[in-house]
């Protein structure tokens, strides 16, 4: 069975694994499944993040100028530099694979998660966010800046990358990084945050991961 294994999991992706046990291929097989359920029970959360950024971030940007706003392209040119190029790119790509056969729904629904964390640039912040983040993030207790929002959003980016690409969380404490996911929810909306804390299947993943870490005494911060 080893073999097999060996086969089709590749010695790169169980190295890390590997490493942390000694080398005992069982035990590293064990992990490297409790950690792909830690992936698996974070797509959840940060599917919800994706869809409350990209409809709120729409949405209370539609409020002050329009429902079409993401078409005109005099708006994504605040201050004009390589990232307004990048956003632009993106939406040309969208309308262009549906033939221009589309509108604002289509097209938000299909921007990837990165052209909104590139929207808090500073370059938008006078026009886009100085309006806007204190209405979008009305939960939040501190004064609303946009350059923290974005590193917040840059974090779970990342964390969403490396799940979504099914690699090691390693570098990360698990669940501080949870924490964030839906601490960040609940800036926006509350309940939609309680809503996905109540059907996560996080804490049990991430549960099952630490006794495991605990009775092989392994040497990992989660």
């Amino acid at each position: 069975m080893n073999k097999e294994l060996e086969t089709y999991i590749t010695e790169e992706r169980l190295k890390p694994y590997l490493v942390v046990t000694n080398n005992d291929f069982d035990m590293a097989i064990e992990l490297y499944l409790l950690y792909t359920r830690i992936n698996e029970s974070l797509y959840f959360p940060l599917q919800n993040i994706e869809l409350i950024v990209r409809n709120s971030f729409y949405r209370v940007i539609a409020n002050k100028y329009g429902k079409d706003w993401i078409f005109e392209k005099r708006y994504l040119l605040q201050g004009r530099d390589k990232s307004n190029d990048l956003l632009i790119k993106q939406i040309n790509s969208v309308i262009e694979s549906k033939r221009g056969n589309i509108d604002s729904n289509d097209l938000i629904s299909n921007l990837n998660f990165g052209f909104w964390t590139n929207l808090l640039d500073s370059n938008f912040e006078v026009f886009f966010w100085r309006p806007c983040l204190r209405i979008l993030f009305c939960n939040y207790s501190k004064v609303v800046l946009r350059k923290e929002i974005q590193t917040k959003l840059k974090f779970i980016k990342s964390i969403r990358n490396r799940v979504f690409h099914h690699e090691s969380l390693f570098k990360y404490n698990l669940m501080d990084s949870y924490k964030e996911i839906i601490f960040f929810i609940s800036l926006i909306s509350d309940e939609f945050s309680k809503w996905t804390e109540k059907h996560s299947t996080f804490i049990d993943s991430y549960n099952n991961l630490k006794n495991f870490i605990g009775t092989n005494r392994l040497k990992l911060n989660i």
